[in-house]
């Protein structure tokens, strides 16, 4: 359902729910599941909000309430949906990662992606990636059960990767050691005081280089 299990839409559901009913008699007004799925849409074919009207035989402004309302309901929450491991936690997915790899002390995978935008009026050309289009170059970092830890959403399409990440606050906190533990990426991503790691275990990358 929406790219999510049923369960786990339920789930997600129950928890912004509150914050999705409408203070109206309406007849009309969307009910929570309905905006919910709206906006799961929308993050999920990363498209513009006109295409995914089309799709699901709403109006655009209709979808653009639904991916306001569900975003602040999400962000009203944020720091109890993406949480750094530490503790038992901690160790449960550095032992998930050595089973993958054989290095001990992962605990994050680190990648970006790309989230399609409409062309910008102020610094269009710094959000034109290298494939052309024009996005945000969004940095996510997970667990082997595809659990973000950490995320950042705040540079133009044209950022390297790497750049993202040597700005970001996870990194400054590791190389602090204000957070334990060892990243892997992609061979986007310069190592750090760190040897380059086989990817025969990762069928979809030529190498992996570990972070501290």
């Amino acid at each position: 359902m929406f790219r999510f299990r049923r369960h786990v839409f339920v789930a997600h559901l129950a928890e912004l729910q509150d914050d999705l009913m409408h203070n109206t008699r309406r007849s009309c007004a969307l009910l929570p599941a309905q905006q919910l799925g709206i906006a799961l849409a929308v993050f999920g074919g990363n498209t513009f909000q006109s295409h995914a009207a089309f799709g699901l035989h709403v109006a655009q402004p209709t979808v653009s309430r639904c991916v306001d309302r569900v975003l602040r309901a999400v962000l009203r929450r944020v720091n109890s949906f993406i949480v750094w491991p530490t503790g038992s936690v901690a160790r449960e997915v550095s032992n998930k990662f050595f089973d993958l790899t054989g290095v001990p002390g992962i605990v994050g995978a680190v990648d970006g992606t790309h989230c399609r935008i409409q062309a910008p009026s102020d610094r269009e050309f710094e959000f034109v990636n290298r494939k052309q289009y024009h996005s945000i170059n969004c940095m996510v970092i997970a667990t082997p059960q595809l659990t973000a830890i950490a995320a950042n959403a705040k540079f133009p399409g044209r950022s390297h990767d790497s750049r993202i990440f040597r700005e970001s606050v996870v990194y400054s906190d590791l190389t602090h050691r204000r957070k334990d533990g060892i990243l892997l990426g992609d061979s986007a991503y310069r190592a750090e005081r760190a040897s380059l790691l086989s990817a025969e275990v990762f069928e979809n990358y030529r190498s992996l280089y570990l972070f501290t």
